[in-house]
This record gives structure tokens, C-alpha cells and sequence, in this order.
């Protein structure tokens, strides 16, 4: 096995190697079944579609974030007491948007879609009215209280057998024996990671997070193994405790898992779902597989819905959910 690099500052005219890395397009490009593509810490503000066979791995020294996030620009004004708003010509209040805060010292934090201005009473809330953007900002003006503001604007590739559905990391048909590891797939406004009609896939120490959708959905996809992997964030609101079974954007953290009626053999292990708008998993129709060692935190409905077939779970934590 050969090793490839990918880095932010990494070029198409580079050799693939650590000291000259290539962008991520071309290192995706250029990868053959038997490489190992290694990508540097980092912000990628790109989708991808990811070939059959290829083994992609984030950097031991910090995960690398693929991210469908863009800055909203403009002027900020003071509304109403820390009520702030700004032009937007580009809404993002709908059944797909999401809003992103990137703070000054690198993290991600997820807006909250509220139903009417008046209820834009606490940090981190926002709501538009077809003209405006409004945000609940304490510490003042957000463009300095955050490093960036941002919606989700990218939607990746569609699906072949729901063109409704897409992804920003996408493995399409016939597309088998992907292992994905240490990634962040972040910022989208579909699916984070979409699987589609493939199958053999190992997906491990990765987070799918603040996706306008689902932090993984999947389609006639079996024998699938999720380890160790986070799901935050997904779908159009931030839900909160004691509030289940919002209907207004999907989020769940995995759609779909076991791939729907015709797939089987899906493993689900030691990882965890905070924030979604839905559920944990959902619409394993007919499907066998397990869900071990989980920890699920206000995720809508809490585990499961539309489950049947033989499926297995066991050790799993759950808290301000039901199942």
C-alpha cells in the first residue's frame, strides 16, 4: 500500500507525497484501489464523490473537515436587544437550511431554527422572514462574537435511486469497499455522507455533524460497519429537552442503515448522537444488523422508528429521548 496526501495548501501540480501534497480533488483523482489517501487537518469547502475500493483517513494529528458551509456577508444591525439581523438575498430558513457559527478558536456551533421572531430569545437562535436573517447574539455585533456565520450551501451529489436525496460524501453504485477514517463531514445542505447502492463499506472515527439532513443516509447499502463515529447536529433545528418528534427537516443521525428492505449485516458501535433533529437510526426496514455501545443524547424520538427484521440492540445509553 502507497500512501497519498491531500492538504488545504496542496496543489494539482504536486507528487502526492507529505512535502508536496496534492489538492483534494486531485489526490482523489489519483488514488488507485491499493493507495491510502491521508488528508492534512483542515477545512476543505468541497463535496466529493469517493470511487470504489478507496481507503481515505484523516491525519493522526487533527481530523480533517469536508465542509458544504458558506460565509454569509453583509452588514450586521442591532434589531432589538441582542436581536441582530442582516440582508440576505440567499434565505435559509427552509426544510434544508442550517446555520453554522464558527467561533475564533476553531469551533462549530449549530443554530436554531425557531417557527416566529419572537421566539429569537436565547443565544445561537435565528429565524427569517424572507428578507432578513435575525440571530440571538449576547456578546453583540456576530461578525465579531463569531470568526464566521454560515448556512449550508452545498448539497453534494445526488442519489441515483432518490435524486431527492444527495451527499456531500458520496459512494455511489457499484462503489464497494470504501473505508472512510477520522474524518468531519460537516455543513451540507443534503446528506453529510450518502452510501448508494453499494455495499462492504467501514466507516470509523468520523463525526457527521450540523448537516441540513441526515449525518449518514444509505440506500440498498448491506453489510456496512459504523464505528466510533459521532452524529451531531443534523437537521434543520437544534432540538431541545422534553422536545420529540419534530417534523420540520429531517437530521437523523443515520438514515437508512441498514440500507432499507433489501439490505442486511449493518454494525453500529461504540457511537454516539447528540442534537439531532430526528432519531439515531431510522427505516431499517426488514434489515438484520446491531446497534452496540451507543450513547444517544436528545436526538428526537430517541433510537429507532420503522424498524423490523432481526436486529439486535444492546448496551446503549439514552437520555431526553424515548424510544
Amino acid at each position: 500500500m502507497s500512501d497519498i496526501y491531500a492538504a488545504t495548501d496542496g496543489t494539482a501540480g504536486g507528487n502526492g507525497s507529505q512535502s508536496m501534497p496534492y489538492d483534494f480533488d486531485t489526490a482523489l483523482t489519483a488514488q488507485a484501489a491499493t493507495d491510502r489517501l491521508i488528508v492534512m487537518p483542515g477545512v476543505y469547502a468541497q463535496d466529493a464523490v469517493v470511487g470504489s475500493g478507496k481507503l481515505i483517513e484523516g491525519h493522526f494529528t487533527g481530523r480533517p473537515i469536508i465542509y458544504g458551509g458558506a460565509q454569509i456577508t453583509g452588514t450586521w444591525s442591532l434589531y432589538s436587544g441582542n436581536v441582530w439581523r442582516i440582508t440576505t438575498a440567499n434565505p435559509v430558513a427552509s426544510s434544508l437550511g442550517k446555520l453554522i457559527l464558527r467561533t475564533h478558536s476553531g469551533l462549530f456551533l449549530a443554530g436554531e431554527y425557531m417557527d416566529a421572531l419572537a421566539e429569537v430569545t436565547e443565544d445561537r437562535e435565528w429565524y427569517h422572514d424572507g428578507t432578513y436573517l435575525y440571530l440571538y447574539s449576547s456578546e453583540g455585533d456576530p461578525s465579531v462574537a463569531y470568526w464566521r456565520v454560515d448556512k449550508a450551501s452545498l448539497t453534494g451529489t445526488a442519489s441515483s435511486s432518490y435524486p431527492e436525496a444527495t451527499g456531500g460524501l458520496y459512494i455511489g453504485p457499484g462503489r464497494d469497499e470504501v473505508t472512510l477514517r477520522n474524518l468531519g463531514v460537516y455543513g451540507f445542505r443534503g446528506n453529510g455522507h450518502l452510501v448508494d447502492d453499494c455495499e462492504d463499506h467501514i466507516v470509523e472515527d468520523c463525526r457527521f455533524a450540523f448537516n441540513a439532513e441526515d449525518g449518514g443516509g444509505g440506500f440498498s447499502a448491506p453489510n456496512n460497519i459504523v464505528r466510533r463515529c459521532a452524529f451531531d447536529w443534523n437537521g434543520t433545528r437544534r432540538v431541545r429537552l422534553n422536545e420529540f418528534g419534530l417534523t420540520d427537516g429531517d437530521g437523523y443521525s443515520l438514515h437508512n442503515v441498514g440500507g432499507g428492505a433489501v439490505s442486511t449485516n449493518y454494525s453500529i458501535r461504540d457511537c454516539t448522537g447528540e442534537g439531532n433533529c430526528k432519531d439515531f437510526t431510522q427505516n431499517v426496514n426488514d434489515s438484520t444488523g446491531t446497534v452496540e455501545r451507543c450513547t444517544i443524547v436528545n436526538c428526537g424520538f430517541g433510537l429507532v422508528l420503522n424498524t423490523t427484521g432481526a436486529q439486535t440492540f444492546r448496551n446503549l445509553t439514552i437520555r431526553a429521548g424515548d424510544l
